[in-house]
């Protein structure tokens, strides 16, 4: 099953920081980019973004 999460950043790097981590641990995987966009919070810029990953079954 896909899952998805959403959040907001102050730069890119830290998203694709982020689903490195999510594809690099156990419980995840096929963690990518579903949408990106540029917002504002308090006048400085942001990246809202919205990922999809799956879950992995875990045995026991």
């Amino acid at each position: 099953d896909e899952s998805q999460v959403r959040g907001g950043t102050f730069g890119n790097e830290w998203i694709s920081k982020f689903i490195d981590n999510l594809n690099g641990s156990h419980y995840f995987k096929n963690a990518a980019f579903a949408r990106t966009e540029a917002g504002k919070l308090n006048d400085r810029s942001v990246v809202n973004f919205e990922l999809v990953f799956e879950l992995v079954q875990q045995s026991g």
